[in-house]
């Protein structure tokens, strides 16, 4: 019997797929035999005599479709069940597996591929009637199909592509702007992470997401149709944005002072890598996973997590309330960090929550790859870029303005306070060095004479830090040295 011919354009096309990766060769019944290899799903699928023996044997006895069997129990072997839809996966895995496990029965040892297998088999099957085990949820755990195996020595180049996201259609078109447009005004950075906006994420991982996740930026988020009508360029907490709104006015000031227009325009700056744990969207998507746990998958999960420590500081262990990932008290955690101890803010505790998530082992419990999560969530044309890019987006700020609630205003779901502002345009992103340069080189300069000893690596960290924080003398007045240095980068006389 030619298994391979037996299967539709479809699963050809799923297991080519599987075939192409080098680094996910190993069966799925390799990987899942209980350790002393007792279930043998790869003995019955791995050649075609086992295989045609006990198709035709079982089929002489049950009445069983041998096409069936053997079209299940190749996809079993292949590791090409990943690449199927989730309601076509159960199908074939079912089929398979109520083979196996009749076959135990009625077969001879040798024909199902040994006193192994045959044990292996009766054990699936006792586990399908008592619904225990592996294979007694749902007959297989679906999510051993979602984690793709992935390491630094052996990269599985589907990992980081595995999601659906669309957009939704709410974005004003980008304004392309030339340098020149703001002459006489001042630019300043604002540190923006890197998560796309009006993107609906509804599959990661190749599994469908119980609850979609929207997104709002990130750096495009004043180009959102709503926020650009009401007049809002920016979020965050509240007691921030009242520094943002002083940093806006003293630019202001400045700018009047060096004799320009009067006008300020924020652009964000890109944030290193992981600032997007701090959003809810990837938190959001990670939450559905370690919810299809089992519950006592979920309870170490929560133990884990009332043990963390915020990130980057390991002694402050704040979360020891929380409530459970799978209580509607936990979840709002997120978003309130109601119930913590002392620094253990909501957007701490996303972050070790993602932290939690990213380790390998609750990616194979829970069913996912990190990096399908976190890519789903950013935006394309900025994710690689390192920290300290600015530029693609242009935000007009007005003068004076309140700051408002961001229940009544834009609705993002991290931040409390909108910040008044208005998207104007796009210019390339640019590291701020060749965008800003007269800014960031009088503070590069303080910064290496204050400490000497340090890598340009570090001043140059301290300098962007110091142009996203400090309150005065922190503006770019544009002029034609700010002109001419954009240009001279983006034609590559200052590198890349």
């Amino acid at each position: 019997m030619d298994d391979y011919k037996l299967l539709p354009q479809f699963l050809i096309d799923a297991l080519n797929k599987k075939r192409a990766l080098n680094s996910a060769e190993a069966s799925m019944a390799g990987k899942y035999a209980d350790p002393s290899n007792q279930i043998g799903l790869g003995d019955i699928a791995s050649s075609l005599d086992p295989v045609s023996a006990g198709v035709r044997g079982y089929n002489q006895l049950s009445g069983m479709n041998p096409q069936d069997f053997a079209k299940s129990a190749l996809l079993m072997q292949s590791g090409a069940l990943p690449f199927l839809p989730k309601d076509m996966r159960n199908q074939y895995v079912n089929t398979a597996l109520q083979g196996i496990s009749g076959a135990a029965d009625i077969l001879p040892a040798t024909v199902i591929g040994g006193a192994g297998a045959k044990a292996g088999a009766r054990e699936i099957a006792r586990q399908i009637e008592s619904g225990t085990g592996l294979f007694g949820r749902n007959i297989i755990d679906p999510r051993m199909y979602a984690y793709l195996p992935d390491t630094p020595k052996n990269r599985n180049p589907l990992v980081g592509t595995r999601f659906e996201n669309q957009a939704q259609g709410n974005l004003v078109p980008e304004v392309p702007l030339k340098i020149e447009d703001l002459k006489g005004a001042s630019l300043k950075v604002v540190p923006y992470d890197l998560t796309n906006a009006d993107r609906l994420i509804t599959n990661v991982s190749g599994e469908q997401l119980d609850n979609p996740v929207y997104t709002m930026g990130g750096g495009d988020f004043s180009r959102l149709i709503p926020n650009y009508e009401k007049n809002i360029g920016g979020a965050s907490g509240k007691e921030i944005a009242k520094r943002v709104v002083g940093r806006t006015e003293a630019t202001r000031r400045e700018n009047l002072a060096q004799g320009g227009t009067g006008e300020v325009f924020s652009t964000p700056i890109t944030m290193a890598k992981k600032s997007e744990w701090f959003t809810t969207y990837p938190v959001d998507i990670a939450k559905q996973f370690a919810l299809r746990g089992d519950t006592k998958d979920i309870a170490a999960f929560n133990k884990s997590m009332r043990e963390a420590s915020i990130v980057g500081k390991a002694k402050k262990r704040p979360f020891a309330n929380f409530q459970g990932i799978e209580t509607p008290e936990g979840q709002q955690q997120l978003l309130t960090g109601q119930g913590f101890g002392a620094g253990g803010t909501a957007g701490e505790f996303r972050k070790a929550f993602m932290q939690k998530m990213s380790l390998k082992g609750n990616q194979e419990r829970f069913g996912y790859n990190f990096e399908d999560i976190i890519n789903s969530t950013l935006e394309p044309e900025i994710m690689n870029l390192p920290k300290g890019f600015a530029g693609r987006n242009i935000i007009k700020t007005f003068e004076n303005t309140a700051l408002t609630p961001s229940s009544s205003g834009s609705k993002i779901p991290a931040y409390d306070t909108d910040i008044a502002g208005q998207y104007f345009g796009k210019l390339q992103p640019t590291p701020v060095e060749a965008l800003m340069p007269k800014t960031y080189n009088r503070l590069f300069q303080f910064f290496s004479q204050k400490y000497p000893e340090k890598h340009p690596a570090a001043i140059k960290n301290m300098a962007i830090g110091a142009m996203e924080k400090r309150k005065n003398n922190i503006g770019e007045l544009i002029d034609q040295e700010v002109i001419d240095s954009y240009y001279k980068y983006q034609e590559g006389l200052l590198g890349r």
